[in-house]
């Protein structure tokens, strides 16, 4: 492994087990809790991380987050960006999920 990588991976490992951090999953293929929760259990191995994943679509407002389990929240946004388009990312709309989320986080006392 190049002595670089070692170091971010050391690095993330620390992250992960100060559990004091709220990770962000986006994919087209996580939809549901059935999805987001695997990933959920595996950052909780190192402590009590917290995990929200974001979704896109009109039916729920964007912005909007909530709380589905204890350390699993849900976003909503308008759309995703491709990977090659995130130039053109909903910037107010990740703002506002991400505030959400971190309201909804302090309220649980989850830090």
């Amino acid at each position: 492994m190049l002595p670089y990588l070692a170091f971010l991976r050391r690095h993330f490992a620390g992250v992960l087990r100060d559990a004091n951090r709220i990770f962000v999953l986006h994919h087209p293929q996580v939809t549901s809790p059935a999805h987001a929760l695997p990933v959920l259990r595996r950052l909780r191995r190192y402590g009590n991380n917290s995990l929200l994943y974001v979704t896109a679509g009109a039916a729920t407002a964007a912005g909007s987050v909530v709380q589905e389990r204890a350390r699993l929240f849900h976003g909503h946004i308008d759309r995703l960006a491709r990977m090659e388009e995130a130039f053109t990312m909903d910037v107010p709309g990740w703002v506002s999920v991400c505030a959400n989320a971190y309201r909804l986080w302090r309220e649980a006392g989850a830090y």
